[in-house]
């Protein structure tokens, strides 16, 4: 049975959406400037951007089905209407910092769930002390997929990894949320990923009118969907989604806490250990921006191929940071600076800092990896995936498919129409092809003496 499926990808940088065949892979792979790019983003502006897009790629076709992901920790504050009561809270949004103590003791002994800024909660508490009137017109705080998902079907709800994030595991979020002085009905209830919410209803929006009744599917965030585009869902097996931000993961048969890192039931039987980081092509950007007059972080790259061989040091911090230590008040900063070092010096100094920043994640997450999946907008870079290669030590394997965040949302729509039975079968089926990265050693072992040298002050940032 032939399906074609609709799928959407929001991210921070682009917006993508495919049409999806189960007998042709990606068709119509489109992209267009996220809105999330904005300082102040309305929600109805993602909506739009999505009606558009759709438009423009099924040109008249029904698809069978609906998926959507995008940018986790994404909230939008909802109305008992469907409506969104404010902008949109984007990922790298750290109000609500200030109730960090707070959220760590209604958690108390419940693990990482209440670590640090960026929480969901600690957001519906700033909202409740800054914007009582909204807090009180408040039915859901919901992540931005899961009100496009609202808007779509008339159905508020989730998926069970976003749930628990915030759940601890064998207790009660709803006493979590009491304990604050939250309301607990403004958590949506999960859907089982890869099965449907709802249908297309006809008030969703007069753009989207001919998708009445079209079945939409519970997807999870862009990491998660990626995993499965990437074919790493397995365990012992450890990812890296490479873009604007970077996160990374690796799968295991049971829980494992460690400090300021989330584990979380990816499956039935695997749990992810991992999550999000502030340090990557954004990063870039911002010297690029300030230093060489083009925010292209292909030009930062150029800039560090000139430096020397005698470099300062850098901590690449520059927006703060998430995983694993969830404070947004860190600031970036270069060490050992001598009156020598030039521009390309400080660019490759850059790079260097955000090359340990992320060995030291994966000696945190995966000391034993024997290899490493990589994937995410970064790779349209020159030489990035063997620089994440000669970094990390280990072979890298990239996906030929050039949206895997896209395949995985395929995935689950093609699972939801019953063509596999699970997610492990679809991926086992979809996420084949792949190519191989060896590191440099000569380059790992420069990296590792510049290692040596950045460490102890990086370690010094574990403890606020």
């Amino acid at each position: 049975m032939r399906s074609d499926v609709l799928v959407v990808d929001i991210g921070s940088t682009r917006l993508k959406a495919a049409r999806y065949s189960s007998e042709d892979g990606l068709l119509d792979v489109a992209a267009i400037d996220s809105p999330l790019q904005a300082d102040r983003v309305d929600a109805r502006a993602i909506l739009d951007a999505i009606a558009l897009i759709a438009g423009s790629l099924l040109d008249g076709m029904l698809p069978s089905a609906i998926a959507i992901t995008g940018a986790t920790r994404t909230h939008v504050l909802t109305g008992h209407d469907g409506r969104a009561l404010d902008a949109v809270v984007k990922l790298d949004d750290a109000r609500g910092t200030e109730f960090e103590a707070h959220i760590r003791r209604a958690y108390g002994d419940l693990g990482n769930l209440g670590m640090g800024a960026f929480q969901p909660l600690a957001r519906l508490l700033d909202c409740k002390a800054r914007r009582p009137d909204l807090y009180a017109q408040a039915a859901w705080q919901l992540e931005l997929k899961d009100w496009l998902n609202l808007q779509l079907t008339g159905v508020a709800a989730t998926d069970p990894i976003c749930r628990a994030r915030i759940e601890p595991p064998g207790a009660s979020l709803q006493a979590v949320a009491t304990r604050l002085g939250l309301r607990p009905s403004l958590f949506a209830q999960p859907v089982r990923a890869a099965t449907a919410i709802g249908t297309v209803i006809s008030q969703a929006d007069p753009r989207l009118d001919r998708l009445q009744g079209v079945p939409v599917v519970q997807c999870g965030f862009d990491a998660w969907c990626a995993s499965f585009g990437m074919g790493c869902v397995a365990n012992r097996q450890t990812y890296n989604v490479s873009g604007t931000t970077e996160v990374f993961g690796s799968f295991r048969p049971d829980r494992l806490e460690i400090a300021g890192v989330s584990c979380l039931p990816w499956t039935s039987d695997l749990y992810h250990l991992g999550g999000p980081c502030q340090t990557g092509l954004a990063t870039l950007a911002w010297f690029g921006r300030t230093f060489l007059n083009d925010d292209n972080p292909q030009c930062v790259l150029d800039c560090a191929a000139r430096a020397g061989t005698d470099l300062p040091l850098c901590l690449p911090f520059v927006s703060g940071e998430r995983m694993p230590f969830w404070r947004p008040e860190l600031a970036a900063q270069f060490l050992e600076v001598r009156s020598h070092h030039r521009l390309p010096d400080f660019a490759r100094a850059l790079m260097d800092g955000l090359m340990v920043f992320q060995r030291y994640l994966l000696s945190l997450l995966s000391p034993d990896a024997m290899g490493l999946h990589l994937s995410g907008g970064a790779l349209s870079l020159d030489g990035w995936v063997q620089r994440k290669a000669d970094a990390f030590a280990l072979p890298v394997t990239t996906s030929t498919v050039v949206e895997p965040g896209l395949l995985g949302a395929a995935m689950c729509a093609l699972t939801a129409q019953t063509l596999y039975p699970d997610m492990a079968h679809a991926q086992e089926a979809l996420a084949t092809s792949a190519i191989v990265t060896i590191p440099n050693p000569v380059e790992t072992q420069r990296l590792l003496v510049v290692e040596q040298r950045l460490l102890p002050h990086l370690l010094q940032l574990a403890v606020p």
